[in-house]
């Protein structure tokens, strides 16, 4: 049953509500182009990337034409559909049974450009959905696999939250070791050996999905207040 506080939330100020009189923004991704169109309002309100781009002195402002020649529109569409709904519209075959890692993992490195830490927060809640699913390709979990890691490496930097959730889940598997081989990322593998080493210290043994309920994967400022879950969209 609601309670007050539930029912509270859903007003908000009528002067935060975008403005869709205006022309769209149109985002061209990819190369062969694929063509968004985009509230503005919607845009700017998540993103720095767009909050600067579109600003009015520079070009992409004055035409209303944001250029992402480099970037997926598959995973484009995944953050335009996440703005909207706040959901994750993941390719999974059948039920979540297992991701497509690399689709997680391009779309979280255009979170990143795109200057967004709550989608990048959202997306390794999602990484946490799926390592914790219990029907999985990898002996009872959900990991990702050697090539797909190697996309993670090679689009994220050595502070990537997603980096750490992975590393954090490998470390607590009991057969980690028959999981991978010499040929897994260096940077993967340095960073699996001092997260074991550290587990070693630690009691009671956090799990992955608890951490991650506690933000601990997430970069916002502390306080429940500033994660997205309790955002109002």
């Amino acid at each position: 049953m609601a309670d007050s506080k539930a029912i509270s939330d859903l007003l908000a100020p009528g002067t935060a509500i975008p403005d869709f009189t205006t022309v769209p923004i149109k985002v061209q991704v990819g190369t062969p182009t694929t063509i968004f169109h985009v509230n503005k309002d919607v845009l700017v309100a998540s993103s720095d990337y767009f909050q600067a781009a579109l600003a009015p002195e520079w070009k992409e402002g004055k035409t209303r034409t944001v250029d992402l020649p480099d970037d997926d529109p598959k995973s484009f569409g995944l953050y335009l559909a996440w703005l909207h709904t706040r959901r994750m519209h993941l390719s999974i075959d059948g039920d979540i049974t297992g991701g497509n890692w690399i689709e997680v993992f391009n779309t979280y490195a255009l979170g990143d450009k795109l200057l967004d830490p709550d989608f990048k927060d959202a997306l390794t809640d999602t990484a946490a959905c799926l390592v914790s699913n219990p029907n999985s390709r990898v002996k009872g979990v959900t990991m990702p696999l050697q090539c797909e890691l190697q996309t993670l490496y090679e689009k994220t930097l050595v502070s990537s939250t997603m980096r750490r959730i992975i590393v954090h889940k490998f470390a607590r598997l009991n057969n980690w070791n028959d999981l991978i081989s010499e040929h897994y990322p260096s940077a993967f593998l340095r960073e699996l050996c001092k997260a074991v080493a550290d587990k070693a210290g630690e009691t009671p043994l956090e799990t992955t999905t608890k951490a991650a309920a506690r933000c601990a994967f997430h970069e916002h400022k502390v306080g429940a207040e500033n994660c997205y879950r309790t955002k109002k969209i």
